[in-house]
């Protein structure tokens, strides 16, 4: 075996329990590797270690968290909220001047402002409308 796949033995013999044969050929390993008996000594430290942590020294603390976490997403929502309407004025206005010189455009270039000029097909007869619908 090379040493990635003792180091994956290694790994799973700390969650489930081997066979007596991956138990024997780790040990072997841990008998002729000094690397892997250091790997073997910490990881059983550090699970040592996570056992003896609690994790509920606040008590209700997943509520307290979820609480703020909903909180900060409701802000967000009305930060966004506020900077589109902060925003708006300086999109809405510009926007409407431009259409206010286009109508003006046309009005001027064209002698009248009506849904057909605007849209440019105030000179289109029925024959070059029936040759567009073929498309």
């Amino acid at each position: 075996m090379n040493k990635q796949e003792l180091h994956n033995l290694l790994l799973r013999s700390l969650d489930e329990t081997l066979s007596a044969k991956e138990q024997n050929l780790l040990q072997q390993a841990l008998a002729n590797d000094e690397e892997l008996q250091q790997l073997q000594t910490q990881y059983q430290q550090n699970e040592q270690a996570l056992q003896q942590y609690e994790g509920d020294k606040i008590p209700y603390f997943a509520a307290t968290v979820m609480r703020s976490i909903n909180s900060q997403i409701a802000n967000a929502e009305n930060d966004l909220l506020a900077a589109i309407w902060k925003l708006f004025p300086r999109v809405a206005l510009p926007a409407l001047a431009l259409t206010i010189a286009l109508l003006v455009n046309v009005y001027v270039s064209e002698g009248a402002l009506n849904v057909d000029t605007v849209m440019g097909i105030h000179d289109l007869t029925a024959d070059d409308a029936a040759y567009l619908f073929q498309f």
